[in-house]
């Protein structure tokens, strides 16, 4: 039985992945790159097209902002120079929730371009994954005990799903960093050299979208979240060198946390970190941005033309403040008016539509004095306002619950998120 709101509802699932199967998905609505000389992603393709043998760019965005998805566009761009692409989400081989070293990370970027690259281009002459060709290491250098039938595989699951595992392999690693190195170096040069046999092209690059970095973060004020945010420090920062491979061109999504070290992390890799914000649906000043609320307005076109049906324009662009250009949040709270639109078959009404504001406030309160007087000063200087190093975790809190976001209108700027200003301001009037 046919049912509209049920649709319009499924049309805005925010886990919905656009340009899987096509740079030219409909429902994909262009934002930056209708002014190329700010897309990030167009200068990244670019600085990969331009450099020979090797390089590293770096890129970082909030969460939910469509970073997923930009990444997918510039691997159909680069794929369509001729490069060979392979988008590794770390997700799926990276325990995010504990310290990261360098040895732990490396292997799972190696154990994602094993299952990228050489297993699908079945490239022959490698007979051994890098997980095989890891755990011989193990045995043969380095002093860690596991079980003997312990595959690439299973070292591949154990590392991302068992902290134990993760700790003691870390651990038994300390000391061994520059052979780790190596070895992934060699292997990564093995895999380019099979791809440009395989492909007759002796100058083929080959690229790693390396996606979802910027997830691996502690929670609140313990020991261990400043020793997550300490350990991604000396990832990109400490190791820089480490994370360069001969023959790859690699971009990294780092945490929007490392915010103010990011000229420094640049300079270590030899590149600016690249940002992909926010949608520009305000100003510096409060005002609102027409043609980022326009934009909204197209985003939700592109998934259900008949929106109209169900909010008034004026609706529509009153959640898109309300979410502050946060595509995530944006059709949730979309989703929640729909659903209680449904239930009370009156339409989606100006109540249900603070109603969907209201909850999504609430998930966010109460704030902390100490919390709302920092984002105080972060509304009135647009800066992220860091003290002090040690303070990273607590911007990283920030960032990952989209109290603070991120927006670009020449330089980057930030701002308190839109339903928080008032309980902000008020501290402040304290």
């Amino acid at each position: 039985m046919p049912n509209p709101a049920r649709d319009f509802y499924r049309a805005l699932d925010t886990e919905l992945r656009l340009l899987e199967e096509s740079p030219e998905d409909p429902r994909y609505v262009e934002i930056l790159q209708r002014t190329p000389e700010k897309d990030p992603i167009l200068n990244l393709a670019q600085n990969i097209l331009f450099e020979d043998s090797q390089s590293v760019n770096l890129l970082t965005g909030f969460r939910g902002n469509g970073k997923s998805t930009e990444l997918r566009r510039l691997k159909w761009r680069l794929e369509g120079q001729g490069c060979v692409v392979a988008l590794i989400d770390m997700a799926n081989y990276m325990l995010f929730s504990k310290p990261v070293e360098l040895s732990d990370f490396i292997l799972s970027l190696m154990m994602g371009l094993t299952e990228e690259v050489h297993a699908k281009h079945d490239l022959e002459g490698l007979t051994q994954s890098y997980g095989e060709r890891f755990i011989r290491f193990l045995q043969s250098e380095v002093n860690f005990e596991f079980s003997a039938e312990l595959s690439g595989v299973g070292l591949g699951m154990s590392l991302k799903n068992d902290p134990a595992f993760k700790a003691s392999l870390q651990q038994a690693l300390r000391g061994h960093y520059s052979r780790v190195t190596q070895q992934a170096r060699e292997y990564a040069g093995e895999i380019v050299a099979a791809l440009r046999t395989k492909y007759d092209d002796p100058e083929l690059k080959l690229v790693l979208l390396v996606d979802s970095v910027e997830q691996i973060r502690g929670i609140g004020m313990s020991d261990e979240a400043q020793q997550i945010h300490d350990s991604m420090l000396e990832l990109f920062y400490g190791q820089a060198n480490n994370l360069k491979f001969p023959l790859l061109h690699l971009v990294y999504t780092i945490p929007p946390f490392l915010r103010p070290l990011m000229p420094s992390i640049g300079k270590a890799f030899g590149n600016t970190v690249v940002s992909w914000p926010n949608l520009h649906v305000r100003k510096k000043s409060g005002a609102d941005d027409p043609e980022g609320l326009a934009l909204l307005e197209e985003i939700v076109a592109r998934r259900y033309p008949a929106w109209r049906d169900f909010f008034g324009r004026e609706q529509l662009q009153r959640l898109g403040r309300a979410t502050g250009g946060d595509l995530r949040d944006f059709f949730r709270v979309l989703r929640d008016a729909l659903i209680a639109a449904s239930v009370t078959a009156d339409g989606v009404t100006d109540a249900i539509v603070e109603q969907a504001e209201n909850r999504l406030r609430r998930e966010h309160l109460p704030i902390a004095i100490e919390d709302a007087r920092w984002l105080a000063r972060v509304h009135d200087s647009k800066g992220v306002e860091l003290e002090s190093i040690q303070a990273l975790p607590v911007l990283a809190r920030f960032f990952d619950n989209n109290l603070i976001m991120n927006y670009l209108n020449g330089d980057d700027w930030y701002d308190v998120h839109p339903l928080l200003l008032d309980e902000v301001r008020r501290h402040r009037e304290d």
